[in-house]
């Protein structure tokens, strides 16, 4: 009995040690794992940091002068917002030139190069939203639709009614590059930005007009049913 019971138990502390070799094999292993992930990072770091070494080492422009701090309305090609109960379409024109009141009169001009992009961008967007509601794929028709208000829109657009909203400018110097090579930095030039804003009213009672001259022209019945549709739900996403 006392032989059978000896038998059992160094059976049963075998399986122990087997089990508690197996696991610290695991440990182990997750140990050499942990060592590898952090070597990856510690690479990555490094790539990392060389990275920002090389950026911070590559020449950046001069700030001279500049008209407070950078607003972030001067990265926005273009917004739709509210104001006062009044729904306005806001665009940004820019400009630089050695004279600041040059750059300001250009920024002026070119506003109605970016009023006509704000609208590109706007018509695009409400005509693709619209068309994929009606259930509809890609064809001429959308295409023809969007191509007409865009040029409609954009060129019979009223600038009388256009306001300046807000302006920004700063004056600096730029690195000359010829490849990698730091050859300097250019004369000093301004940078000027001015912020306008239209009646969104005005956009819009353009795009009906043009589609319902659509609607009253067109000969087809199917073309008819779409552009009245069409016309319906962009008022609806008004």
């Amino acid at each position: 009995m006392k032989t059978i019971i000896y038998i059992l138990h160094v059976i049963f502390m075998s399986l122990l040690l087997s089990c508690g070799s197996k696991e610290a094999v695991k440990i182990e292993k997750g140990q050499k794992k942990e060592k590898t992930v952090v070597v990856k990072n510690k690479e990555k770091s490094t790539e990392l940091i060389k990275e920002k070494i090389k950026e911070d080492n590559e020449p950046k422009i001069k700030v001279l002068e500049q008209m407070g701090e950078k607003p972030n309305w001067i990265d926005s090609k273009y917004s739709i917002e509210v104001e006062n109960d009044n729904k306005l379409i806001f665009f940004v024109g820019y400009s630089e030139h050695v004279n600041k009141d040059i750059a300001k009169s250009s920024a002026t001009l070119n506003s109605r190069q970016a009023a006509a992009i704000a609208i590109d961008i706007i018509v695009n967007k409400q005509v693709n939203t619209v068309w994929k509601s009606l259930g509809r794929g890609e064809d001429e028709t959308k295409e023809r639709v969007i191509s007409g208000l865009v040029a409609v829109s954009a060129r019979k657009l009223d600038f009388s009614q256009v306001k300046l909203v807000s302006s920004w400018y700063r004056r600096l110097k730029k690195p000359k590059m010829t490849g990698k090579k730091f050859l300097g930095y250019t004369e000093p030039i301004y940078e000027y930005y001015a912020k306008f804003s239209i009646n969104y009213e005005l956009y819009q009672k353009k795009r009906d007009e043009y589609l319902k001259n659509l609607i009253n022209e067109t000969k087809s019945s199917r073309e008819k049913r779409i552009y009245k549709k069409l016309l319906t739900k962009l008022q609806k996403l008004d």
